[in-house]
């Protein structure tokens, strides 16, 4: 949305500030009231990058002579979430992004790696995330002249759980 843009996603917790002025003259008296509207409006701004949890070892062998199949599954929960500083509500972030941003997920995964004679195996997991980015902007409403004005702007990133990446490691 650029600044000419008007907005019809008014959040609904909208702010009314009366201010008024008064200036006298010899001749007569001005009073000028003026009434302003203000709320966060938001953007998604789409996909970033992938984002990754740290690696953590799984499962582990130690070298033998024989060789095989080193096996690894396990149900894991994940959740999605977000960083920066919220300014609209949780449901407005997942209105703006289309999914749910504190959804935990639970699901099994595994992975298997053929073992070589005379070699040890580490698998290692992590998580794998795809990273948004929302615009939030202070939007304010002149109730009387019908003119649109910006203030600050912050963004937030939400995280969205994708699925859980293994790799092995021989030595």
């Amino acid at each position: 949305m650029t600044d000419d843009e008007t907005s019809d996603d008014v959040s609904p917790s909208i702010q009314m500030s009366v201010m008024s002025s008064q200036s006298n003259t010899d001749d007569d008296q001005l009073v000028h009231t003026s009434a302003v509207s203000s709320w966060w409006d938001s953007t998604n701004l789409g996909k970033t990058k992938k984002v990754y949890s740290s690696w953590s070892v799984a499962t582990a062998s130690k070298a033998s002579n024989a060789s095989g199949t080193l096996s690894y599954s396990k149900s894991f929960t994940s959740s999605n979430s977000w960083t920066g500083t919220l300014k609209i509500t949780k449901a407005k972030l997942d209105a703006t992004v289309g999914f749910n941003t504190t959804k935990s997920v639970t699901s099994t995964s595994g992975f298997s790696v053929s073992v070589k004679p005379h070699k040890s195996y580490k698998i290692y997991y992590r998580r794998v995330y795809q990273q948004y980015k929302v615009k939030q902007r202070k939007v304010y409403y002149d109730n009387w002249s019908g003119k649109f004005s910006y203030g600050d702007t912050v963004y937030v990133y939400p995280k969205k759980y994708q699925y859980i990446e293994f790799k092995a490691v021989a030595k």
